[in-house]
């Protein structure tokens, strides 16, 4: 088994041999019941330390990714779809994700003001995070001439403005590998960057120039760069290209940028775990809206399919806005999912959660949240509020019950004890799931909307489908707050019961 391992990474070795093994695991190079190489096996021919394969094995075991039986035989066990979504959340969040790259790599070039510092500042990450073995900065200099900066291995090398390569680069947007550029071949710069044994050409566009580019010569474990590397070096690059833009703007215009790239991340990923799809057929129907008031946001809603005659809803609000709720929401969903596919109970699942959140979230992250199962062939709900708003029923007879049983929010008691509560449900019945940003919308006045506006709405509008509910809610809340701008993230979901008959 080929596994690329290096002293060169900051990467502890056991982490670098978990994470490619996950990897290999994700991309279905290691099916279930693969063999594995006993961990003696695996150190020697790696040549690392028995005790950083153990350690790794150990891990991948922890997350019931493998199985290892007598320190010898170790196979990959068996993942389910939900499974590989969380494990792959969790990944987006280590130490070698995208985000902490570019994270890292901001955060020393804000101290560097001057070109070859930069360089110098960029070259390093790049080595460090990318395992890049040798490179090659071409800026313009102060005359406008662009310069290939020296390094310990070359001289300096002036860029003529004619360079047939060079033109052919500036109108290239993202990274691209030199042999892209082989009807070049006679290219001054082409020869340079071949004798350099250079690989992939990063182009730095500024806004309305074309600053150079940065030359990438090969990866230390010899592995090409892969798709996610060419995108993560495009962003990479627009970080280095706003450094040279303005020296003494530096520090306020990266910053900005660099959170627009996150939350911009942030946004699609929140986005795409949302059900892309919600169920209208002849037994029920569900329409949901949710609305951040930032770019991300942490409220979180979902459909959970169960088998034939179970379903279950799910609604949540994390505490606080922005990036930190919307990845503390992430990490709930993909929880969520995972035990349910499972076929977990409530109680097991709300346990599961509560002990994820208190162990590895902050005293001031926790999260509100209310997960219920419909169960047809029962006609019943079944659910557990842990801190959320009240769900409203109203019945077809016009009648509107709040679901009022609840217990502490999720990641503040390291034992919750929530009860298991139920509501029987008939044809007719329509049930709506809110977030807070819903009833404390103000008016001009400071007054807030409500629960009992919003109950009486509801109780109107019962007769409607689910998404003109939804519709009439937006309605009312707009006319109430008098503005377009949003104080806190709205979310609602509707049921409605249509027939319990096949």
């Amino acid at each position: 088994m080929l596994l690329h391992l290096t002293d060169l990474s900051s990467e502890p070795i056991h982490k670098q041999i978990s994470r490619q093994l996950i990897e290999k695991i994700l991309a279905g190079d290691l099916l279930a019941d693969s063999t594995l190489p006993p961990a003696r096996t695996l150190a020697r021919t790696q040549h690392v330390n028995v005790h950083a394969v153990e350690r790794a094995y150990s891990e991948l075991a922890a997350e019931e990714l493998i199985s290892v039986r007598n320190d010898k035989d170790v196979t990959v066990n068996a993942l389910t779809a939900e499974k590989k979504h969380a494990i792959a959340m969790q990944m987006l969040a280590g130490d070698q994700s995208p985000l902490n790259i570019v994270n890292a790599v901001s955060e020393e070039l804000i101290s560097a003001f001057e070109p070859a510092k930069l360089a110098g500042i960029f070259a390093k990450n790049l080595k460090q995070h990318l395992l890049v073995e040798d490179l090659a900065f071409a800026i313009a200099n102060s005359a406008g001439a662009l310069i290939i900066l020296p390094t310990n291995t070359h001289a300096s090398y002036e860029i003529e403005a004619d360079d047939a390569l060079l033109k052919a680069l500036r109108s290239k947007t993202i990274p691209a590998k030199l042999e892209e550029f082989k009807a070049f071949a006679k290219s001054d710069l082409f020869d340079e960057l071949s004798m350099r044994a250079m690989n992939v050409l990063v182009p730095l566009h500024g806004e309305t120039a074309f600053h150079g580019f940065i030359a990438l010569g090969k990866k230390v474990t010899g592995i090409a760069f892969g798709y996610h590397e060419m995108m993560l070096l495009s962003v990479l690059a627009r970080q280095f290209t706003t450094a040279l833009n303005s020296s003494q703007l530096y520090v306020e215009m990266l910053e900005k940028r660099r959170m627009e790239e996150e939350l911009a991340v942030a946004r699609k990923i929140q986005q795409d775990l949302l059900p892309r799809e919600l169920p209208d057929n002849q037994h029920y129907q569900i329409a949901a809206y949710s609305k951040p008031s930032q770019t991300v946001g942490g409220d979180f809603y979902d459909y959970l399919p169960i088998d034939q005659q179970r379903f279950g809803l799910v609604i949540a609000d994390a505490s606080g806005k922005g990036m930190p709720a919307a990845m503390l929401i992430s990490q709930i969903q993909a929880i969520l999912k995972s035990e349910v596919s499972h076929k977990n109970s409530i109680e097991k699942t709300i346990s599961v959660l509560n002990r994820h959140l208190k162990r590895y979230s902050s005293a001031q992250n926790f999260a509100t949240l209310f997960f219920g199962m419909v169960d047809m062939e029962a006609q019943k709900l079944f659910y557990v509020n842990a801190g959320h708003n009240y769900p409203i029923l109203a019945r077809e007879n016009g009648e509107v019950e709040l679901l009022q049983t609840t217990g502490p929010a999720l990641g503040i008691l390291k034992e919750c004890g929530h009860e298991i509560a139920s509501a029987s449900l008939v044809s007719g019945d329509t049930l709506l799931l809110y977030t807070d940003g819903v009833t404390e919308t103000m008016n001009d006045a400071n007054e807030e909307f409500g629960e009992s506006r919003l109950q009486e709405l509801f109780s109107c509008q019962r007769e409607f489908d689910t998404q003109a509910i939804i519709d009439a809610v937006n309605e009312a809340l707009g006319a109430f707050e008098k503005t377009d701008v949003a104080h806190d993230d709205r979310t609602m979901v509707v049921l409605k019961l249509k027939s319990y008959k096949s």
